[in-house]
């Protein structure tokens, strides 16, 4: 008994020891992941602002995707084309694919595979495409004359996507393109996005008349509300539940980039918030908390009509696509964009932009690259890539690739106990932030 007794003991020290060690691991993982993406930031405001654009005579660009590893990038526009890029200091256009009928308004590219890629139309279709050769692999209808508004992916599972369309969700093959199952609600569904580390998914589905402030909105400005279902490969999400979940009911969709959803809180970057004198609503960005016990509480509230919002790859950038009517006027032109900061309590910690964008160009989308020193991307309505990079001013410390385990290549320093810890990220000795 004595010998069982120590043996135990034996496992639940080491089983302790092994939690504390993944937790300093993730400790150490996110303060590499802020000391990134803050000196990519920093570097982004030296350029201030300055853009390279990438005109192949294409028009406006609607969508814009990267592969999981960053390596490429695609668009879609409104000339029915989907256009491919290589991505290393510089985005290169390699080629363009031809096979809509109408607007490709939805892209994403395998999770797994970088050479595939998925597009939907506003026509219903869905095209499966080898980017490196243009070659179309396969290509089906969802649905007659329904636009395919979003694809996405499910977190962890590269054998099956979701697709909105029509007053449905599809669940589809990767590989042939079959639909799995379809879960139908009463209204069209405008949007659907994957939490990345839980089976819920967001549905953006629509109100068609909304009363507000005893006025009726009318069916250009109608609105869609948000709701958040849990789902499974094997269950069909109850859609018609129109309260479960609910964390908006005055959203206003633009497209597949108009919200985001992070670990902690969902960003819409078009939430009714009041009426001017002539009885117009206006929008606002808006940042709603999606953990227990805070489930549906607005944090932010950003007074910009935007097109379009996108989290940076670690969560601690926010950026702002502003929309042709609320660009802003800039020393050095029209601010397009704007950044925000994200802190670690899942709100924003100033309301006012840490850095901006200024282009002639009004744009569309925006989208960060989750490549080192990527950047962000923007797509404008003259059809051009605007590429708003830190290749040009950075230097050898801000070469970084902060998954790389080489010994001795990159440290974290702690100093002190408790709050009064110093810590010290450290690159080829070379101390970069304390």
């Amino acid at each position: 008994p004595e010998q069982s007794l120590c043996k135990n003991m034996k496992n639940i020290y080491l089983e302790v020891m092994r939690r504390e060690h993944l937790q300093v691991n993730q400790w150490r993982s996110r303060v590499l992941h802020k000391f990134f993406e803050e000196k990519q930031l920093e570097i982004l405001k030296e350029c201030k602002g300055e853009v390279h654009p990438i005109t192949e005579g294409r028009r406006s660009i609607v969508a814009i995707c990267f592969s999981h590893d960053g390596q490429l990038m695609a668009s879609g526009h409104v000339d029915h084309t989907v256009s491919v890029y290589s991505v290393d200091a510089r985005i290169r256009h390699t080629r363009a694919m031809v096979g809509h009928t109408r607007t490709p308004w939805t892209l994403t590219f395998d999770p797994t595979d970088s050479s595939v890629l998925y597009s939907g139309c506003l026509a219903g279709q869905i095209y499966k495409w080898n980017v490196k050769t243009g070659e179309c692999l396969n290509h089906g209808e969802a649905s007659v004359n329904q636009p395919i508004n979003s694809i996405v992916f499910l977190p962890g599972d590269s054998t099956h996507f979701l697709i909105s369309v029509g007053n449905s969700l599809c669940l589809l093959s990767a590989d042939s393109l079959a639909v799995k199952w379809r879960a139908s609600a009463f209204s069209k569904t405008r949007l659907v996005l994957a939490h990345p580390t839980e089976e819920k998914l967001l549905v953006a589905l629509l109100n068609e008349t909304t009363a507000y402030f005893g006025y009726t909105i009318a069916k250009r400005s109608t609105t869609y509300r948000l709701q958040l279902y849990p789902y499974s490969i094997s269950c069909v999400p109850d859609l018609e539940n129109t309260s479960l979940g609910l964390l908006c009911n005055s959203a206003r969709i633009c497209g597949p980039k108009s919200c985001a959803v992070t670990a902690s809180y969902v960003i819409c970057c078009g939430c009714l918030r009041t009426r001017d004198s002539h009885y117009t609503p206006t929008t606002s960005v808006k940042l709603f908390s999606i953990l227990q016990p805070t489930f549906g509480q607005c944090l932010a509230t950003f007074p910009v009509t935007a097109t379009g919002v996108d989290v940076s790859p670690y969560g601690n950038l926010l950026c702002v696509c502003c929309s042709v009517n609320h660009l802003q006027a800039d020393s050095d032109g029209p601010v397009v964009s704007q950044i925000y900061r994200l802190d670690d309590t899942s709100a924003v910690s100033q309301k006012h932009p840490v850095c901006s964008v200024v282009s002639e160009s009004p744009l569309n989308v925006a989208v960060w690259s989750p490549a080192s020193h990527g950047g962000l991307c923007m797509g404008t309505r003259e059809g051009t890539v605007l590429h708003w990079c830190t290749c040009d001013k950075r230097d050898s410390s801000s070469d970084i690739d902060i998954d790389d385990e080489r010994t001795g290549q990159l440290e974290v320093e702690e100093e002190g106990e408790g709050e009064d810890v110093d810590v010290r990220v450290k690159w080829h000795n070379n101390v970069l932030i304390s």
